[in-house]
């Protein structure tokens, strides 16, 4: 076992990379750079609001459900609306995911035939 005295360094930004990556300044870089267009951009907006709204309700139901006293008939009840609104979350995330990556895949098309 290595014990280890707390420095200033092991909290500030010279700590090293935890990867052991080096990164690559963005001048520097040779590939498309991901852009997105004003209607995918609209698109990830109203889906990000999509998003919060179901992760409010995910947490009033979730405080509701551990805050108060109600049978556990009812608690099963509330726990498959939490796993559908989990389940909605998660589908919002593949289709920002895949917007971002059909731009991405445009890109790199346009690209190849330059």
């Amino acid at each position: 076992m290595e014990i280890r005295l707390l420095t200033y360094q092991a909290f500030g930004a010279k700590k090293k990379n935890p990867q052991e990556r080096k990164l690559i300044p963005a001048s520097e870089f040779k590939g498309p750079i991901l852009q997105l267009t004003n209607s995918d951009k609209e698109a990830i907006a109203e889906l990000q609001k999509q998003k919060t709204y179901f992760e409010v309700e995910h947490y009033k139901l979730t405080s509701y459900v551990t805050n108060q006293k109600i049978p556990q008939k009812m608690k099963e009840f509330y726990g498959g609306i939490l796993f559908d609104l989990e389940t909605n979350i998660e589908s919002i995330e593949r289709k920002i995911r895949d917007i971002k990556k059909a731009r991405y895949q445009q890109q790199l098309k346009n690209e190849n035939l330059q």
